[in-house]
């Protein structure tokens, strides 16, 4: 029986490699890999282009009542803590979190994950009155996106970056996904807000067990009409991959150019725990809940939608082996 052809978009990374080199296989599917900058992807996961892809979860969460033809499987590759990703100028008197209530903050767009993330922990953690706060954008929000209340949004400016915003004084903040160009200069023109992000972040942890989730890995809603049992292949398969990926770092010597990389994954496995990448409904339901709170709480959706309708039924109750770690697998 022929196989059938799928295309799944998705970054380049350690949990997601084993498919873009093809050593690991979807059982019952020839998956053709294609590797596209997130921008573009979610651009273009909007017009439906793949079977399969890696998408935003802020979008997702978003765009699925409004009818996304996109549902997603338990499989959650990327999750990255936000402390340390809210940048100020080197000159600027703010110098805590709790500071930011009414200040005028630079977001690629105002519907994305790291800003979701970003807002709730200032929020919730910090105490910060969210309220007053002027988002300034770089980017399109989802087309047919309309906050429940007003919101004050504005468009930076078409082909700007927010980072320019912030060394041109526009904006007080920069709340990014990534880390500045210019924060790399000499002397750096901005600084971080939360200098010790890294402790910020493990005590976040520690007092939530939340690591946030930035993509969810979706699959077109045609071919699960088509071939229902895609789903939990593809819920394997990415078992299988994180696994790979677990083996090369026990493996690390040789294959990592980070001297210290052992030390690294023995403190990540100390403070996450052994699997912190759990690609199962149960093992995210608490996170996906309180994510759903938050976008709630932000005003991108109009109701706060049960967790499970995000989901496709079959792989609700799947139960997959737990891949372990680093000297345990």
């Amino acid at each position: 029986m022929s196989k059938l052809r799928l295309t799944m978009a998705c970054s380049d990374y350690d949990l997601t490699h084993a498919f873009v080199d093809r050593t690991v296989e979807v059982e019952g599917v020839d998956l053709n890999t294609m590797v596209i900058v997130p921008h573009e992807r979610h651009q273009r996961v909007l017009n439906g282009e793949f079977e399969v892809a890696e998408w935003s979860i802020a979008m997702y969460l978003t765009g699925k009542p409004l009818g996304l033809e996109y549902t997603a499987i338990p499989v959650f590759p990327l999750r990255v803590f936000r402390h340390g990703y809210l940048f100020v100028r080197a000159d600027s008197d703010i110098r805590d979190p709790r500071d930011l209530a009414g200040k005028r903050i630079g977001v690629t767009a105002y519907v994305n994950s790291q800003a979701l993330w970003a807002r709730a922990i200032l929020q919730h953690e910090y105490g910060v009155d969210l309220s007053g706060v002027t988002w300034v954008s770089e980017g399109d929000e989802h087309p047919d996106w309309r906050p429940r209340v007003p919101l004050s949004i504005e468009r930076y400016g078409t082909g700007k970056v927010v980072e320019q915003a912030l060394l041109a004084g526009d904006v007080d903040v920069l709340m990014y996904p990534k880390v500045p160009n210019s924060f790399d200069e000499q002397p750096s023109p901005v600084r971080r807000l939360i200098p010790d992000h890294s402790a910020a972040e493990k005590a976040y942890f520690q007092k939530t067990g939340l690591f946030p989730i930035m993509h969810a890995i979706l699959v077109r809603n045609d071919v699960l009409e088509q071939a229902p049992w895609v789903a939990l292949s593809l819920m394997k398969a990415w078992e299988a991959a994180k696994r790979a990926c677990y083996r090369r770092h026990r493996q690390s010597i040789g294959y990592s150019s980070l001297a210290w990389f052992e030390s690294y994954w023995k403190e990540q496995q100390r403070v996450l725990g052994p699997d912190p990448f759990p690609y199962s409904f149960e093992g995210n339901r608490r996170t996906m809940e309180t994510l759903i709170q938050y976008a709630y709480e932000q005003y991108l959706l109009a109701e706060p939608h049960p967790v499970e309708s995000y989901f496709v039924p079959s792989t609700i109750s799947a139960r997959l082996p737990a891949a372990v770690s680093f000297y345990g697998y």
